[in-house]
């Protein structure tokens, strides 16, 4: 992906994390997401 404008761009990404910051996904980590998903494969769900 090609970036035109690098300050918006870098708006964006401050943005993003400041809103996580206060969300409950900040709790979250690259393990529980892993788990989740592993749990969840066997539903067979589909994006639609």
């Amino acid at each position: 992906m090609e970036v035109k404008d690098a300050n918006s761009a870098l708006l964006s990404n401050y943005k993003t994390l400041k809103y996580i910051s206060k969300s409950p996904c900040r709790h979250q980590s690259p393990e529980t997401v892993r788990e989740f998903l592993t749990a969840m494969k066997s539903h067979k769900l589909t994006k639609s």
